[in-house]
Protein backbone atom coordinates (compact mmCIF):
# COMPACT_ATOMS: atom_id res chain seq x y z
CA UNK A 1 0.00 0.00 0.00
CA UNK A 2 1.53 3.46 -0.85
CA UNK A 3 2.27 6.27 1.38
CA UNK A 4 -0.87 8.04 2.94
CA UNK A 5 -0.80 11.77 1.37
CA UNK A 6 0.49 14.91 4.01
CA UNK A 7 -0.49 18.39 4.13
CA UNK A 8 3.79 18.89 4.24
CA UNK A 9 3.84 18.62 0.27
CA UNK A 10 4.58 21.88 -1.32
CA UNK A 11 2.96 22.84 -4.66
CA UNK A 12 5.55 22.94 -7.56
CA UNK A 13 5.74 26.63 -8.87
CA UNK A 14 4.16 27.77 -11.61
CA UNK A 15 5.83 28.78 -14.79
CA UNK A 16 4.64 32.71 -14.57
CA UNK A 17 4.76 33.30 -11.25
CA UNK A 18 6.53 36.73 -10.12
CA UNK A 19 5.61 38.18 -13.79
CA UNK A 20 2.58 41.36 -13.08
CA UNK A 21 0.71 42.25 -16.10
CA UNK A 22 -1.91 44.92 -15.99
CA UNK A 23 -5.18 43.64 -18.21
CA UNK A 24 -6.48 46.49 -20.41
CA UNK A 25 -8.49 44.39 -22.86
CA UNK A 26 -12.12 44.14 -23.96
CA UNK A 27 -14.20 41.53 -25.74
CA UNK A 28 -13.62 38.09 -25.13
CA UNK A 29 -10.02 36.91 -26.56
CA UNK A 30 -7.68 39.68 -24.27
CA UNK A 31 -9.73 38.82 -21.33
CA UNK A 32 -9.57 35.11 -22.51
CA UNK A 33 -5.74 35.37 -22.81
CA UNK A 34 -4.87 36.59 -19.59
CA UNK A 35 -6.91 34.48 -17.58
CA UNK A 36 -4.90 31.53 -19.12
CA UNK A 37 -1.71 33.51 -17.88
CA UNK A 38 -3.19 33.76 -14.43
CA UNK A 39 -3.73 30.54 -14.29
CA UNK A 40 -0.06 29.87 -15.51
CA UNK A 41 0.69 31.98 -12.16
CA UNK A 42 1.11 35.37 -13.58
CA UNK A 43 -0.54 38.35 -10.99
CA UNK A 44 -3.04 39.79 -13.72
CA UNK A 45 -4.74 43.22 -12.53
CA UNK A 46 -7.75 44.19 -14.92
CA UNK A 47 -7.97 48.13 -15.32
CA UNK A 48 -11.17 49.43 -16.36
CA UNK A 49 -12.63 53.02 -16.93
CA UNK A 50 -15.90 53.22 -15.00
CA UNK A 51 -17.35 55.42 -17.89
CA UNK A 52 -16.99 52.43 -19.91
CA UNK A 53 -16.96 49.24 -18.57
CA UNK A 54 -15.96 45.64 -19.98
CA UNK A 55 -18.21 44.46 -22.36
CA UNK A 56 -18.96 40.81 -21.15
CA UNK A 57 -20.06 42.60 -17.95
CA UNK A 58 -23.03 42.97 -19.83
CA UNK A 59 -23.61 40.06 -21.50
CA UNK A 60 -26.08 37.41 -20.68
CA UNK A 61 -26.40 35.06 -19.16
CA UNK A 62 -26.85 36.50 -15.84
CA UNK A 63 -26.74 35.23 -12.38
CA UNK A 64 -30.22 33.82 -11.50
CA UNK A 65 -31.64 35.79 -14.75
CA UNK A 66 -31.30 39.17 -12.97
CA UNK A 67 -29.78 42.13 -15.35
CA UNK A 68 -26.64 44.10 -13.41
CA UNK A 69 -23.14 45.15 -14.40
CA UNK A 70 -21.64 42.73 -11.65
CA UNK A 71 -23.93 39.42 -12.77
CA UNK A 72 -22.62 38.31 -15.82
CA UNK A 73 -21.72 34.95 -16.10
CA UNK A 74 -18.95 35.84 -19.10
CA UNK A 75 -17.35 38.31 -17.52
CA UNK A 76 -16.81 35.97 -13.79
CA UNK A 77 -15.44 32.53 -16.01
CA UNK A 78 -13.07 35.26 -17.77
CA UNK A 79 -11.71 37.42 -14.98
CA UNK A 80 -11.31 34.85 -12.56
CA UNK A 81 -7.90 34.69 -10.48
CA UNK A 82 -7.40 38.42 -11.44
CA UNK A 83 -7.08 41.72 -9.62
CA UNK A 84 -9.26 44.39 -10.43
CA UNK A 85 -9.51 48.42 -10.41
CA UNK A 86 -11.78 50.36 -11.66
CA UNK A 87 -10.43 54.35 -12.71
CA UNK A 88 -13.04 57.34 -13.74
CA UNK A 89 -10.13 57.99 -16.98
CA UNK A 90 -7.51 55.88 -18.58
CA UNK A 91 -5.17 57.36 -21.10
CA UNK A 92 -4.19 55.07 -23.29
CA UNK A 93 -0.64 55.21 -25.63
CA UNK A 94 -1.04 54.58 -28.95
CA UNK A 95 1.81 54.89 -31.42
CA UNK A 96 0.78 56.41 -34.32
CA UNK A 97 3.43 56.56 -37.42
CA UNK A 98 2.04 59.79 -39.09
CA UNK A 99 1.91 61.73 -35.74
CA UNK A 100 3.67 64.49 -34.89
CA UNK A 101 6.04 62.95 -32.32
CA UNK A 102 5.19 59.23 -32.75
CA UNK A 103 2.70 59.05 -29.93
CA UNK A 104 -1.14 60.24 -29.70
CA UNK A 105 -2.93 59.80 -26.46
CA UNK A 106 -5.96 58.28 -26.52
CA UNK A 107 -8.26 58.78 -24.01
CA UNK A 108 -10.89 55.44 -23.23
Amino acid sequence: MSEPLTDDRVAPKRPLEGIRIADFSWGVVGPYTTMCLSLFGAEVIKVESIHAPELIRVSAPYKDNVVGINRSFHFARMNTNKYSISLIRIICVVKIPAAENGIMPIFC
